[in-house]
């Protein structure tokens, strides 16, 4: 197999910061919810709590905050960070999702990349890297990882957003909510174990007999995923990769979330 290069973005981040410091000084921020953004670069900051505010009014919780904040000292270097705190609902439900984002978000009017979507059958490797500051409060519940929107077509039909066929998830730390039955339990992928959950709506993946150790590096090859749910038919290779985006799944509590040097090297296989 032949491999070419298509693309490595860089971004850096540094924040140093304790709870509820407020997120320390910042070129842009925002906390506006339900969907405050910050573009930069080929990148998209999402202060995204759309989650919250689409579920049923009695569910919902109003006395919380969630920033983003970008702080770039050169063209070279972005520093990016979250802050967020959420009380506890009637239920533990999903609130919030900040997170980064390379490729084409399918409710997005564009990608922020001439290098996704592509298709998955053209991936010959998918690599995210970063050093990662994870600072958590009592009661707090919160996930930590990469989602990958994957979507029947690479085009937008007028105003609608683009045709998402499934979800693949790759929490490297996962502290929410678990009742599910993993599909296939310790599965050797990018040099960990890991268990998946195959859903119609979303492929999960998580470190087996994760104790709830929190990860200080982020290095995911996305392709051994890829290719593991593509075998277990649970994707198609003729599906697109839209985009890859990582953060934070937020359940409860307050937290904050660093991402240092963070990397997405794509390339293609002929």
């Amino acid at each position: 197999m032949t491999v070419k290069t298509w693309f490595v973005a860089a971004v850096s981040a540094a924040c140093v910061f304790a709870l509820g410091c407020g997120g320390g000084e910042s070129d842009s921020r925002t906390c506006e919810t339900p969907d405050g953004r910050i573009s930069f670069g080929q990148y998209l900051l999402l202060n995204d709590s759309s989650a919250n505010s689409d579920l049923p009014a009695e569910e919902q919780v109003t006395d919380h905050h969630m920033c983003s904040n970008v702080a770039s000292g050169t063209a070279q270097r972005v520093n990016t960070f979250w802050e967020w705190g959420w009380p506890a609902g009637s239920t533990v439900r999903l609130r919030a999702t900040p997170r980064i984002v390379y490729g084409f978000h399918p409710w997005e009017a564009a990608s922020t990349t001439s290098a996704l979507p592509v298709l998955v059958s053209d991936v010959g490797s998918l690599t995210v890297w970063a050093a990662v500051t994870q600072r958590v409060g009592t009661s707090q519940r919160s996930d930590f990882g990469v989602v990958l929107y994957l979507t029947t077509s690479d085009q937008r039909t007028g105003t609608d957003p683009l045709p998402v066929a499934k979800q693949l998830l790759v929490l490297r730390n996962r502290y929410g909510a678990t009742t599910e039955t993993p599909t296939a339990t310790g599965i050797a992928l990018s040099g960990m174990s890991w268990d998946v959950i195959v859903s119609d709506t979303e492929v999960l993946y998580y470190p087996h007999a994760n104790a709830g150790e929190r990860a200080d590096t982020l290095e995911l090859e996305l392709e051994d995923f890829l290719q593991d749910a593509v075998t277990r038919d649970a994707i198609e290779p003729t599906w697109f990769v839209a985009s890859v985006e990582t953060g934070a799944r937020v359940f409860q509590g307050t937290g904050e979330l660093a991402l240092t040097d963070y990397q997405v090297h794509l390339t293609a296989a002929e």
